[in-house]
């Protein structure tokens, strides 16, 4: 795929595919889901490692074309090109090639793990979220914006792949390097939505992303005080504060709304 003229087989040598060839699980002459999501995530390794190798070397963006749009022609080609090496290996075999509609499973899969945040994009979507704690691809406790804590489903296969997950969101977000690794455990981003993720791992038994989601929704004072936050001698006193330019020190616990409280 090409955008103005950029390729992102002319940036990036493709990672070599991992051992172990090409999924063979069918069933009618198709693969199986298992197969499918298998070679899904195999793929998403390949390219998510190349898509890093480009930013970490320096991608150019030419001009006119917005980094998350460069992002996805990159993404696009490499997925064609791992698409390509996958039908040339199959061919070799004598297996029978993907079909369209695989090849098409395939790639909206890799492009929704590697572009969007994987099982994590519909928490961060849905507004009843507030805090999403992960500790391990299977330990996943919600902070509802009603204040109750529930249980969710996994987000990862592994704690290996909730890990390259957070791998390609440093590289697609930051706009310098912001490695992810031993030796680098910790991760601090800002998503596009202006939540907060922060990520370990190495230091910890198993890897952990806290993503805090504030609440922009309340913007005054007044509405602080409609919500029973604050009350209005308060509300008065932080309005009087402000207006004599005093210095303010907000402090509170996890989630207690100290960012709420300074917009």
């Amino acid at each position: 795929m090409e955008a103005s003229g950029f390729r992102a087989d002319t940036l990036v040598h493709p990672v070599p595919a991992k051992e172990g060839g090409t999924p063979s699980r069918m069933e009618d002459g198709k693969l199986t889901d298992a197969a499918v999501d298998e070679l899904t995530s195999r793929l998403t390794s390949s390219v998510t490692e190349a898509l890093i190798e480009a930013r970490m070397n320096g991608t150019p963006i030419p001009n006119g074309i917005p980094g998350r749009r460069l992002d996805s022609a990159i993404v696009d080609d490499l997925i064609r090109i791992e698409l390509d090496r996958i039908a040339s290996g199959r061919l070799a075999e004598g297996s029978a090639l993907l079909s369209d509609e695989e090849e098409q499973l395939v790639r909206a899969g890799v492009k929704a793990r590697v572009l969007g945040f994987g099982r994590l994009q519909p928490l961060l979507e849905d507004p009843e979220v507030g805090d999403i704690h992960v500790r391990g691809f299977d330990s996943v406790w919600l902070r509802m914006r009603d204040g109750s804590k529930v249980r969710s489903g996994a987000v990862a296969d592994s704690d290996e792949e909730l890990v390259d997950l957070v791998k390609i969101a440093a590289a697609r977000l930051g706009h310098e390097e912001r490695p992810f690794d031993a030796a680098h455990p910790e991760l601090n981003l800002q998503l596009p939505d202006g939540s907060r993720l922060f990520a370990v791992m190495a230091v910890s038994q198993r890897p952990s992303v806290i993503v805090r989601r504030h609440q922009f929704s309340l913007s005054s004072l007044d509405e602080l005080v409609e919500r029973g936050m604050i009350d209005r001698t308060l509300c008065s006193f932080l309005a009087a504060a402000v207006r004599a330019r005093r210095n303010i020190v907000i402090a509170g616990g996890t989630g207690t709304g100290k960012t709420t409280l300074l917009r």
